[in-house]
């Protein structure tokens, strides 16, 4: 997958799925424009999940928030070869997103990305499991391509970023490893266009 910076049009719409009200400065988005094999893959599994979920099948943009390795590994061969059927937590709030990591947010000026991607979504408990409207978790993740990479920054001079903060109620023993939010693509080969993530 190659990136490029996104154009004017792309950061405005990116930058009102990222929202206001939270310490989370967006600094600039990137433009994702995934391998051919990551679209035909994105696309077999996208097929799949429509074809059993029926009218169940829909797809959100969502943000996912991942360790530096785990993005550049993102960036390089897409989320279901860098996640390998772990749980991946992914939400609609770019402030939850990265509230659900385990990662810390890094207090160094524009070193932070989240990525924004387009998910797939089949039947509840079968295919994922949602909790509210904002956080869904995948194991599978073939079905999720990413569209941007967000670089921020944080705002306050504390520079962790846990539940509390962003006042998300996360039950003991929720689904760790990856967690976060991530979607959009304006087209699965990472064209601008319509909204549209191992």
């Amino acid at each position: 997958m190659t990136t490029k910076p996104a154009g004017k049009g792309l950061v405005k719409y990116v930058t009102k799925l990222w929202g206001d009200g939270h310490k989370y400065q967006l600094k600039s988005v990137e433009q994702c424009k995934p391998a051919r094999d990551t679209v035909d893959d994105y696309e077999e599994r996208r097929t799949e999940l429509e074809r059993e979920a029926g009218d169940d099948f829909e797809t959100k943009e969502m943000f996912v928030f991942a360790s530096p390795a785990q993005t550049e590994s993102i960036i390089k061969h897409g989320l279901a070869k860098t996640f390998q059927g772990d749980a991946v937590t992914f939400s609609s709030s770019a402030a939850k997103a990265i509230a659900y990591s385990k990662q810390t947010v890094s207090h160094a000026a524009n070193t932070n990305r989240a990525v924004l991607c387009r998910v797939s979504l089949g039947r509840e408990g079968k295919h994922h499991r949602s909790v509210g409207d904002d956080k869904v978790v995948l194991k599978d993740t073939r079905g999720v391509i990413p569209a941007f990479i967000v670089r921020f920054n944080v705002a306050s001079a504390d520079v962790k970023s846990t539940p509390a903060d962003q006042g998300v109620d996360v039950p003991k023993g929720s689904p760790g490893g990856v967690t976060g939010g991530a979607a959009a693509d304006h087209s699965a080969s990472g064209g601008g266009g319509g909204g549209g993530g191992g």
